[in-house]
This record gives structure tokens, C-alpha cells and sequence, in this order.
């Protein structure tokens, strides 16, 4: 993180994320420096966008490697990156199908994988 301190950082707004966008603050401030914020996109493609016409860089979730747009790179943070916790919202009911209950239960398996190995960094 300390390497971007000089950056220019497209951020998605508070109001819209404040968990993501509190985490990436709280990332950058971590590693000694407050970001340069140039740039607000109010949807996740219009931050890889603004990155395409050189506005800035931007911290962005995993899955936005799926968009592609001529000129941007996407490249992994090397040690801890910015985090947001998730959860799973699903309707109560005993008619839940087993499919459901066993997508939850590896989700719940997964965030407490995830919980173990923050605790041991």
C-alpha cells in the first residue's frame, strides 16, 4: 500500500459503500499516508472506466477482473488488502431447499477460515 501513496485514487462514494470505502482509507492510512482522492464513481465499472482514461488508480473487489477496458491492468495488493465483511441474507423458513443450506453453510466456512487467518497475520 505505501507504494501508491503518490497516486491519484478513485474511490467509490461513502454513501454508496462505507464499509468498503472506510477499510480502503483506513488501508492507506495504515501504511503511512492519507490517499489523494481525485475521483468518486457511484458504480464499481465506472471506477475501472475512469482508471481507463487516466484519471486515476482505484482499489477495486476481485471480481472486477471480469470487465475488461483497453489499458488497465489489474494487479493484486501483495500483502493484506483491504477488507468488508459479507453476509448472507436469506428468508427464514423450514422449506429452505438443501441447495440453499449448503451454500450457507460453506459460506459460513469460508468467512470462518477467513476470520482464523486475519487473527494469525
Amino acid at each position: 500500500m505505501a507504494e501508491l501513496a503518490s497516486e491519484s485514487f478513485i474511490l467509490y462514494p461513502r454513501e454508496n459503500g462505507s464499509l468498503l470505502y472506510d477499510s480502503i482509507i483506513a488501508s492507506c492510512q495504515k501504511a503511512g499516508f492519507s490517499p489523494k482522492i481525485v475521483q468518486e464513481a457511484p458504480q464499481m465499472a465506472s471506477s475501472v472506466n475512469l482508471v481507463a482514461t487516466g484519471v486515476g488508480i482505484a482499489l477495486v473487489p476481485v471480481s472486477m477482473k471480469q470487465l475488461h477496458s483497453k489499458g488497465v491492468v489489474y494487479m493484486p495488493l501483495v500483502k493484506r488488502a483491504p477488507t468488508t465483511p459479507l453476509q448472507v441474507a436469506y428468508k427464514i423458513s423450514n422449506r429452505v431447499p438443501m441447495i440453499a443450506r449448503k451454500f450457507m453453510e460453506q459460506v459460513a466456512n469460508y468467512l470462518a477460515e477467513q476470520a482464523a487467518a486475519s487473527r494469525n497475520d
